[in-house]
């Protein structure tokens, strides 16, 4: 396994979009993001504009533990589906893979 090169406290306040980006391709893998996704059936990383956390068919699992129905989840952050992104990870054809 590869380390990815860090900078003094990163990842003390969170990894932003390209922080996983970076990750998923060091692996061999693309992060996509969606607009539009289902709750009940989608899995990916869950993303409103300053929290991010898991979905996996219709239950989000947040960094501190906690598992929530996504649906009291919105309600308890008092947020609007419009508000969150999901961004999901594919694993990279050979061929884009031999380019780089």
């Amino acid at each position: 396994m590869r380390v990815v090169a860090t900078l003094p406290g990163q990842g003390r306040k969170g990894l932003w979009r390209r922080h996983f980006a970076a990750i998923a391709d060091t692996f061999g893998y693309s992060v996509r993001q969606r607009r539009r996704f289902d709750w009940e059936t989608d899995a990916g990383i869950i993303a409103t504009p300053d929290h991010a956390c898991v979905l996996k068919t219709g239950t989000i699992i947040e960094s501190n533990g906690i598992i929530w129905d996504y649906d009291l989840w919105l309600c308890a952050y008092n947020l609007q589906t419009a508000d969150c992104r999901l961004y999901t990870v594919h694993k990279k054809r050979e061929a884009q893979q031999a380019r780089r």
